[in-house]
């Protein structure tokens, strides 16, 4: 029994790639095995439905997104009642999560970000949090909670590993989109990072936009994918041997590799962020 945990990064519709990871990973893992779950931005509806077994409910609501009405620019989506509805029947009030989950916000009022216990919210407290986690700072407005504005934290931490750095883990699934290969705070927790980021590169227009004839190869991406690297890694029952097989990986990818320190990086970006929407809303 092995115990694992994922982090899901922000991405717009990049997040049906997720979805596809996801069924992979349930698929090759019992449900018991996920500990822990950590998303932003579009990774929390998703973390949030795979934790509490209806991960086939978002991919409904990607199917039912009108871009005739929505527009094909996804933020304009993004901002639409009708999206943060959907988005909220996803939280049922006797909803059980398989798994703990984290989901960050970005505290505007207080200048920090926050990585929310979902598991220990009621749901009340879960639908808010869940609005906050996809309020994106350009687009949208902030949602109030205990007297704070809370936004959207993709453009501080979109690769939210830092609730699991502590966790007892034997594995951590990542899944990001940013085509670098990143070497996460310390050896000891990147040795046992599973880097999933090798998605299509494009560009951030296409990133923003959503084409629904798309989801079903989007999905089937992210589980080809998925699997083929759990076959290379998971050789065997062993840690040492899986230990081994990421290191491999690593080293077949140290062109790519770039320092992230998880603690530095979120700091930096909370003062530009803030200093940059300040000074757009007092203009």
């Amino acid at each position: 029994m092995a115990r694992i945990g994922i982090v899901l990064a922000g991405g717009m519709s990049k997040g049906l790639y997720e979805v596809g990871c996801l069924q992979a990973i349930a698929k090759y893992f019992p449900k018991d095995d996920i500990k822990y779950i950590s998303g932003t931005s579009i990774g929390v509806p998703t973390a949030y439905a795979f934790s509490s077994g209806k991960l086939d409910d978002v991919v409904r609501l990607w199917r039912e997104i009108d871009v005739k009405q929505a527009g094909k620019f996804f933020p304009s989506f993004a901002g639409n009642a009708n999206l943060l509805q959907k988005v909220g029947g996803l939280i049922g009030e006797s909803d059980e999560m398989s798994c703990k989950m984290f989901g960050t916000v970005w505290n505007f009022t207080e200048r920090k970000i926050e990585y929310i216990p979902f598991h220990k919210l009621s749901s009340s407290d879960r639908l808010d949090y869940m609005y906050a986690s996809i309020a994106f700072p350009i687009f949208n407005k902030g949602v109030k909670i205990n007297n704070c504005t809370m936004l959207d934290a993709a453009f501080i931490d979109d690769i939210p590993v830092y609730p699991l750095l502590e966790k007892n883990l034997d594995y951590i699934f990542c899944i990001y989109f940013e085509q670098k290969y990143y070497k996460f705070e310390n050896d000891a927790f990147d040795r046992k990072v599973i880097k999933i980021c090798h998605f299509p590169n494009k560009k951030m227009l296409d990133t923003l936009t959503f084409n629904p004839k798309l989801i079903d190869d989007m999905i089937k991406y992210g589980y080809d994918y998925t699997s083929s690297v759990i076959e290379k890694i998971f050789i065997s029952d062993k840690k040492e041997e899986v230990y081994k097989a990421i290191k491999k990986v690593e080293a077949e990818n140290e062109s790519r590799a770039e320092p992230r320190l998880t603690a530095d990086f979120v700091l930096l970006n909370i003062d530009k962020m803030t200093s940059r929407y300040v000074k757009r809303h007092m203009k």
